[in-house]
């Protein structure tokens, strides 16, 4: 009776770590610029700094290798400054789930002039051997071309079903701004065509 009473304590325990994604993933960060990778054993940092970026949308893969079966979880919070004008800031997962997609035309509403997004998310299912990870990107049309950011994540013991985080979306007096810009220049196209 005591040798089924440890067996069943041991499988519920075993259960409890695997939901929990007790194994601490390794993350390694790769794309241009400086990259830097600060771990404490729990919570990781991975950090990037890119001067002259250019116009074109840069990224950046941080992944680790599951080193055991289970479920992953963690909490995440993504910050940095991608210049002032025309900037975006994305986040994606290796599922494919979108956590961050933002855009700021002019400066200075986020993410122009610096961005801070946070949630949680839990990559489920995996397996010993299996890479999970998350592509940080960005881009602006700013003459500093300034593109840097910081992915901290933290293991945690909430599962979540759905990406945690808002998903920004466009503010809806910038809509309304360009839109104006768009319809004077139409007219002022026009006027000059007739006149």
């Amino acid at each position: 009776m005591k040798l089924i009473k440890h067996a069943a304590a041991g499988c519920i325990a075993a259960l409890f770590s695997a939901a929990a994604g007790a194994a601490t993933v390794d993350w390694q960060i790769a794309g241009p610029g400086i990259l830097n990778n600060v771990s404490d054993g729990s919570n990781s940092i991975l950090s990037y700094d890119l001067h002259d970026s250019g116009y074109e949308t840069q990224s950046w893969l941080i992944s680790g290798i599951a080193p055991e079966d289970g479920t992953y979880s963690f909490l995440w919070n993504y910050t940095g400054l991608h210049s002032w004008f025309a900037v975006t800031v994305g986040l994606t997962t290796s599922t494919g789930a979108t956590l961050v997609n933002a855009y700021g035309p002019a400066c200075c509403d986020s993410p122009s002039n610096g961005f801070d997004y946070s949630g949680g998310f839990t990559f489920y299912d995996v397996k010993a051997g299996d890479s999970l990870g998350f592509t940080a990107s960005g881009s602006n049309y700013d003459y500093s071309q300034l593109l840097i950011g910081k992915l901290l994540l933290t293991p945690t013991d909430t599962l979540f079903t759905a990406p945690s985080s808002p998903v920004p979306e466009a503010d809806p007096a910038s809509m309304f701004a360009v839109g104006m810009a768009l319809a004077g220049f139409a007219v002022t196209r026009r006027r000059r065509r007739l006149g």
